[in-house]
């Protein structure tokens, strides 16, 4: 009996316990972490590729609509309030024809506290080479191609 009682106090400890936020919860980051120097060369007119190259692939892409392509990162943190980063590109024929939302918005300087979170947890920054091509190699022809 006192085993029972025991493990019943410890089980309604432990439940008391987690919900008063007392256990670790560790920030999870997911989606795209762009740098604002490189969301602002997006231009109109460019092609899907360039896009993909210069931001890297989509978060979100629908197989029904294959001239939408939405950046978003969220980063939720205990504590804090979720930051949710978004961004629609769309295309017309091939090319960027629309951008809806702003990644950053009017603040420039998340762009700076989200990239210091992302070291904190170390979440790698975004590699400085060409990014979007999986078979990309800089010295040998590419398919297709001459």
């Amino acid at each position: 009996m006192q085993t029972l009682f025991r493990t019943l106090v410890l089980a309604t400890l432990a439940a008391s316990i987690s919900a008063c936020g007392l256990v670790y919860k560790p920030a999870v980051q997911q989606g795209n972490l762009l740098q604002k120097k490189t969301v602002d060369k997006l231009k109109i007119g460019m092609t899907k590729r360039q896009v993909a190259v210069l931001l890297g692939t989509p978060a979100i892409t629908s197989p029904f609509n294959h001239d939408r392509w939405d950046y978003v990162n969220t980063m939720y943190m205990q504590g804090h309030k979720p930051t949710i980063h978004a961004m629609t590109l769309y295309f017309k024929l091939g090319a960027l024809a629309r951008i809806k939302g702003h990644y950053y918005g009017q603040n420039a300087t998340k762009e700076q506290e989200l990239l210091n979170q992302a070291k904190k947890y170390h979440v790698e920054e975004p590699t400085k080479g060409p990014r979007g091509d999986k078979n990309h190699n800089s010295g040998a022809p590419q398919p297709g191609g001459s």
